[in-house]
């Protein structure tokens, strides 16, 4: 007997799948024969999802992810200032290649 590869599942495939039976009422077993799972998987999906609740409403999670937030647009920033200096160098290259005559 061979067996099938482990498959894998995303947050987002999980998560949906919880909604599915808490917000839509769709029963534990249509859930899990439309993903081909056993409902072991999936209360076990649903137990990470209920723990992980009172961690959404947290302070700290919530200043955590400004925090984030926040570097992602100083990074962003410091990219597009990267970027401007390049094109200022390439295009200082490129008039001097052509005023001192170099091809390559």
């Amino acid at each position: 007997m061979s067996r099938r590869p482990r498959r894998r599942f995303s947050d987002v495939q999980k998560t949906k799948a919880v909604l599915a039976h808490v917000q839509d009422g769709v029963p534990v077993s249509q859930v899990c024969e439309n993903l081909g799972i056993h409902p072991n998987q999936y209360y076990e999906w649903q137990k990470q999802a209920f723990s992980s609740l009172p961690h959404v409403f947290s302070r700290d999670a919530i200043r955590q992810e400004r925090s984030h937030q926040r570097e992602v647009d100083n990074l962003k920033s410091k990219l597009s200032q990267k970027d401007e200096v390049i094109a200022e160098l390439l295009t200082e290259h490129i008039a001097l290649k052509k005023k001192t005559g170099v091809k390559n």
